[in-house]
């Protein structure tokens, strides 16, 4: 894996971490206000930066952390605002909403990290792989376990990794909130 994609999900995890920082220590309405402000000056900055405004800092943050072949940039990382944000808002309890930032932050990052040196490819996406499948899941488990019940976090995060694990049209960052909410209310477990 390339440096610079190591540095993407370390980020992807510091700010996942931010995150359950922010929800811990401050509690849900400033953690929905805090990403609300990410998500409107986000979207400014982008737009801005869309039209032809250049900023140092602005353009060293895509330089540093974005991928070349993207639709516009800062993608993944609006997509991830709202996706925490959609997580919070729908998840009726913040513990559960903190769990699922977790499997989105270190689950991801280290299916990323570790996916990529994997030798086992999956058989239903050959462009994942089975080492990458199992970190998403231990790290998830591992990080989701400190807001909700161990047995919780493993179905959850079994579950998060599988769908991850599958090529949809649809940003993970969005659809890992998603189904986990959506899972949730269907399944009604406790969390």
């Amino acid at each position: 894996m390339s440096a610079f994609e190591t540095k993407r999900q370390a980020a992807h995890m510091a700010f996942g971490a931010l995150l359950v920082g922010i929800g811990v220590l401050f509690g849900e309405n400033a953690l929905v206000a805090f990403l609300f402000a990410c998500l409107v000056g986000g979207l400014a900055l982008l737009n801005w930066h869309r039209l032809g405004g250049r900023n140092k800092l602005v353009n060293g943050i895509l330089d540093s952390f974005e991928r070349r072949f993207i639709e516009f940039p800062g993608k993944g990382a609006l997509m991830y605002v709202v996706g925490a944000l959609f997580l919070v808002t729908f998840s009726q309890n913040l513990q559960f909403a903190l769990a699922m930032i977790c499997a989105l932050a270190f689950g991801d990052g280290f299916a990323t990290i570790i996916g990529v040196r994997g030798m086992h490819p999956l058989a239903w996406n050959k462009s994942k792989s089975a080492e990458g499948l199992a970190a998403f899941i231990v790290a998830s488990v591992a990080s989701a376990s400190l807001f909700v019940p161990f047995n919780t976090a493993l179905f959850f995060s079994v579950i998060l990794a599988v769908v991850e694990a599958i090529d949809f049209p649809v940003d993970d960052n969005l659809l890992i909130p998603a189904v986990a909410v959506l899972l949730k209310l269907g399944v009604g477990v406790p969390a």
